[in-house]
């Protein structure tokens, strides 16, 4: 089965399973929680918008505009693919430890770390990333790379680019009329920009690596791109949805892992504060019971002991042929998922 096949069903499983029950503000959910409330809250809008905010707070408009603009570029078949709006960065590490999330698949999530750190490292000064790039982004694998592709909004015009691009150590490329940035260090992607966006390609791909977003461009919008376009848009509070088809090694279970899905939803907390709801299911390649037995008796010394608590605390339960483990975070516990 292809990875587009395990990844159509996106949408219903993010519109679905992020209706936890139970607000981040509160470490013991209510037993029968009440969905009228759930989705009253879930579509409050802030009280104020600020026009410079980030692209978590953004007015619902500004964020569909961005997210079609990004989902545009995601080819049909991707192994993985990740939407990241989080306002404040959390710690990949620390997502994937708690959440049982197999290590290719985190890879997403740890590898645009790398590229802000990257990006942090080649540009500084009037050329830092935060002037000229928008922090929310696409990501996705396909097979002729271990690293993932990223798409990003542009900041400003891209005809601007270049000077910043060159004094970072760049030089440009244009194949088929499209201008591809190389880098001259140690940093591990090409830039091509696309129109409004960037997109950062792996340097390992071989060529250029165009092809998987010249075809995202020249054909029809995938099942994926709709599912998500679709999810994303109904629930503007949904800042983080990965998926990844395996088969997966997962290193808390014996089994392979042939699908992962995982979501996190901000709930508003008190004051300027907020919590997440956050969700994965795990389909595995064998019994259902033992992976969920596996999953709940998971142990990582080498996590300090807010982060052991954590991973007590989430609740694995073996439902429609997979494992779903749901976990509240309240406001104050936000900071242990900070980037360390």
């Amino acid at each position: 089965m292809s990875a587009s096949t395990h990844l159509r069903s996106v949408g219903l499983l993010v519109t679905a399973a992020l209706a936890l029950g139970s607000a981040a503000g509160c470490k013991d959910p209510p037993p029968t929680p009440d969905p009228a409330k759930s989705s009253e809250a879930a579509e409050t809008p802030p009280a104020t918008q600020d026009p410079a905010a980030s692209p978590a707070e953004a007015p619902p408009t500004a964020a569909s505009s961005e997210l079609d603009l990004l989902l545009a570029w995601l080819p049909p078949d991707p192994l993985a693919v990740a939407y990241d709006r989080v306002g404040e960065r959390l710690d990949p590490a620390v997502l994937a430890v708690v959440f049982a999330i197999p290590p290719k698949a985190a890879d997403l999530l740890d590898e645009r770390a790398t590229l802000d750190e990257g990006l942090d490292v080649v540009f500084d000064g009037d050329a830092e990333p935060e002037n000229w790039l928008e922090p929310s982004s696409l990501a996705f694998s396909v097979a002729l790379s271990k690293s993932p592709y990223f798409v990003r909004r542009l900041r400003t015009d891209a005809g601007e680019l270049g000077p910043l691009f060159e004094q970072g150590g760049f030089a440009k490329n244009t194949v088929d009329d499209i201008d591809v940035w190389l880098p001259g260090g140690s940093f591990p992607w090409r830039i091509a920009v696309l129109g409004e966006v960037a997109a950062f390609i792996p340097v390992d791909v071989p060529g250029a690596g165009l092809e998987p977003l010249t075809t995202a461009r020249d054909q029809a919008s995938s099942p994926v791109e709709q599912e998500l376009a679709r999810a994303l848009t109904e629930d503007p509070m949904i800042d983080l949805v990965l998926f990844a088809a395996g088969p997966l090694v997962h290193f808390d279970v014996s089994q392979t892992i042939a699908q992962v899905q995982f979501a996190l939803r901000r709930v508003p907390g008190p004051g300027t504060k907020v919590g997440y709801e956050g969700q994965v299911r795990l389909d595995p390649s064998g019994d259902v019971d033992e992976c969920a037995n596996a999953l709940r008796a998971r142990a990582h010394p080498e996590e300090n002991q807010q982060v052991q608590q954590l991973i007590g605390e989430i609740a694995f339960a073996p439902e429609e042929g997979g494992v779903v483990g749901r976990l509240a975070i309240a406001p104050d516990q936000v900071k242990h998922f900070a980037d360390r």
